[in-house]
C-alpha cells in the first residue's frame, strides 16, 4: 500500500500542508472579540488590558484590601483560633506535653461524667416506666 502513509515514513511538512484556522466572522448575535490595545505591554495578552490599566487596577485593590480585611468569615475565624491554640500549646516551654496530656485527661473526665448522667437518665426513665406498668397492672 503505497498510498498510505506508514508508522516510519512520516509525512512531509510543506507549508501548504499545515494551515492556520481563522475565526468565524462576528455575526449579528455574537459579540466582536475583544483585541487588545495596540501599545506596546509586558502584560499578559490574556487580559487584554495595558500595563496602566493593571497598574491602576493593583493600586485600587491595595486599597480595598485595607478594608476588606476587617470583614473575615466565621471559618477563617474558627482556623485562626485553633491555630492560635496550637501555636500557644506548642510555644509553651517544657509544658506542652503535659498540657496536651492534661486536655486528654479532662477530656476523658467529662466524657465518663456524660456517660455516668447518661445512664443515670436512663435508669430513672427505666423506674418510671417499671412504676407505671405495675399501676396499669394493679388497676385492670
Amino acid at each position: 500500500m503505497e498510498g498510505t502513509p506508514s508508522a516510519e515514513t512520516p509525512e512531509p511538512t510543506t507549508a501548504a500542508a499545515t494551515r492556520t484556522v481563522l475565526a468565524p466572522p462576528p455575526t449579528a448575535s455574537s459579540p466582536a472579540p475583544r483585541t487588545p490595545p495596540a501599545a506596546p505591554s509586558t502584560a499578559s495578552k490574556r487580559c487584554g488590558k495595558t500595563p496602566e490599566e493593571l497598574a491602576a487596577l493593583s493600586s485600587e485593590l491595595a486599597r480595598s484590601g485595607k478594608r476588606a480585611a476587617a470583614v473575615i468569615s466565621q471559618v477563617a475565624k474558627r482556623r485562626k483560633t485553633i491555630d492560635d491554640l496550637l501555636e500557644r500549646l506548642g510555644d509553651a516551654e517544657g509544658g506542652g506535653d503535659d498540657s496536651v496530656a492534661a486536655l486528654v485527661v479532662a477530656m476523658e473526665e467529662r466524657a465518663a461524667a456524660r456517660d455516668d448522667q447518661i445512664r443515670r437518665e436512663r435508669a430513672e426513665l427505666e423506674s418510671r416506666r417499671e412504676e407505671r406498668e405495675q399501676r396499669r397492672d394493679l388497676s385492670r
